[in-house]
Order: structure tokens, then sequence, then C-alpha cells
């Protein structure tokens, strides 16, 4: 389905203004809709899949709007320069991608529920609908503790005053996975973050940390600050840089089906994975020698992430 024609069907002032704004980003997006009676993700009502977006059959029509709002939103951030993430393989059952997907999601929706609020969108019902899920989705399996953490966590970034409707029975019976979770709310908020490289820095703040976490309650650490590539955008006077003054060059490598090597470039500034760099039949040396005679202006402008696989945004 066409976005633009179902949009201006709907004749909503708000959503029109949204749709119109992604447009003046990239005049060339095209955006397409569908509608589904069985969401894959489970619990959820929406998703994004590059320029896809898919939404649940059968919502009222006013929370639907509100849903699509949201998933425009991820389209939008990442528009204006926002981080987005990538990884050497996406498998959907690799914890690392699982979580990888999981948390940035979680710190871009508090930028989502904050710039719909912003635009005038009604965001009431959809905020009590999410603390009314997390009653129902109860951590039953202490295997998944980690799992119920995340979804603790996104409804402490978005749910504003509608934590109350939570808060008393999560904290008492779920006592650990809500400690957990605030620990990586406090973490997420050290810094009220807005802006692009604000953003960056509570996705790196968020990843670390969930390690931390991991371990102390022993669980197998996912090193996501070495697996997960967020966007960096590099400060003017790092253009004309070495790559290998800005970056090191991870030991690991992924060889993609099409027997490309993907490797990941760590930031020397916070050790964060931040550039999938390409290249077919090199040594981790010969790649190496190579960054080490190219600048960060050369980088960026012959690769770019779009080699990288999609990501999927709820």
């Amino acid at each position: 389905m066409n976005l633009k024609e179902y949009i201006l069907n709907l004749n909503d002032e708000l959503l029109n203004k949204l749709y119109n704004d992604l447009i003046s980003l990239d005049p060339h997006l095209n955006i397409s809709l569908e509608f589904t009676d069985n969401m894959f993700y489970g619990n959820i009502d929406g998703y994004t899949s590059g320029n896809k977006i898919v939404l649940l059959e059968n919502l009222d029509l006013d929370y639907s709007k509100i849903i699509l709002s949201h998933e425009l939103l991820h389209i939008y951030f990442l528009l204006n320069g926002y981080p987005n993430h990538f990884y050497l393989e996406k498998t959907t059952d690799s914890p690392v991608y699982i979580f990888g997907e999981y948390l940035y999601n979680c710190i871009i929706h508090k930028l989502i529920i904050e710039e719909q609020e912003k635009r005038g969108f009604c965001v009431k019902e959809y905020q009590i609908d999410l603390a009314k899920k997390l009653l129902m989705n109860v951590e039953n399996d202490k295997s998944k503790k980690f799992a119920y953490v995340i979804t603790i966590l996104n409804c402490e970034l978005i749910c504003g005053e509608y934590k109350k409707i939570y808060r008393n029975r999560i904290q008492g019976k779920f006592s650990s996975s809500f400690e957990i979770a605030k620990q990586l709310y406090e973490c997420a908020l050290k810094v009220n973050y807005e802006t692009i490289n604000e953003t960056r820095e509570a996705l790196v703040r968020v990843y670390k940390k969930f390690d931390e976490l991991l371990n102390i309650y022993n669980h197998k650490t996912l090193e996501l600050s070495k697996k997960v590539a967020i966007t960096y955008l590099p400060d003017k006077n790092e253009y004309n840089k070495k790559v290998t003054d800005i970056f090191y060059l991870y030991s690991e490598c992924k060889t993609n089906i099409d027997g490309i090597d993907q490797w990941m470039l760590i930031s020397k500034k916070d050790d964060q994975a931040s550039f999938i760099f390409i290249s077919k039949d090199m040594t981790y040396d010969q790649v190496r020698n190579y960054l080490d005679n190219i600048t960060i202006k050369i980088l960026y402008s012959r690769y770019d992430h779009k080699a990288c696989v999609e990501q999927q945004y709820m």
C-alpha cells in the first residue's frame, strides 16, 4: 500500500505534517505500508524494516495513527543523522542481535515519544497500553530475566506518569528485574540526551552497562561494545586524520554469503564499534595497513553502512 495515499485519505493534519517533513529530508523517499494480523515479534503493534512499515490490523483508528507516527519518527531521526546500529551478521536467534536491537530501540523510543508530544500527538492511550502490557507480560522464566528487564526499561523511558500503573507490582514481585532495569535507566539518563552525539553516548553507556550487569548476574557477556556498530559522526577536525588515528581494527571478521569480509572498526574515543569496513581476500594486517594510509574522509566517502543488512525498529 502506498503510504502517501493512505495518509492523504486519513486527512490527518499531524500525520500529513510529519510525512511532509520526511519528504523534505529525502525527496526520493518511498515508504510502503502493510497490515498484518500476525506480528512475528510478539506483543507489538507495528515495526519498520527498511522503507516498509508494518502495522497490526484492526487497531482503533486513532491508536493506529499514534503507532504510524511512531514508526515514521524512527525514519525521521535516522534521516536527521541520529545513530543507527549495524551487525557483522544478523540472525534472529543471536543474543547480540536481539539485545543490541532491543536496547537501541529503548533509547530511540524516548526521543520518539518526546517528538510525538512536541508535534501534538496524544500519546496517553499508547503509554497506558504499554504499561498494562508490562503487567501482562510478567517474567515467568528466569532464563529470560534480561529480556523482561529491557521491557521494563522501555516502559520506564516512555510511559511518563503512567508508570504508576505497573510500578508497585513490578517492584514487589520482580524486584531483581526492576533493579537491573533501574540501573540501565539511570545509566541512559546520566545525561538527558537530545542531540545526535548525546544519543550515541547514551547508547554506548547502556551497551557497556548491560554487559557489566550480565557479568554481575553470572550470565555470559555479549561484548555489545565490540559487536554492535553505532553510527559514528566524526568531528570536523577528524576528517583529514588517518583512519587508524580514530579507529582501531577489531580482530574478528565475518564473511557474508557473497564472500565479502566484514570488519569492525572500534572508536578509540569511547571503545565502541562504530563502522563496518568491507574487503575481499585481505588479511587482518593488510586491512590495517590499508586503513593506516587513508583518511576518515576517504573512508566515509568510499564505504557506507548500506552494505550491511537493514535493521528493524519497533
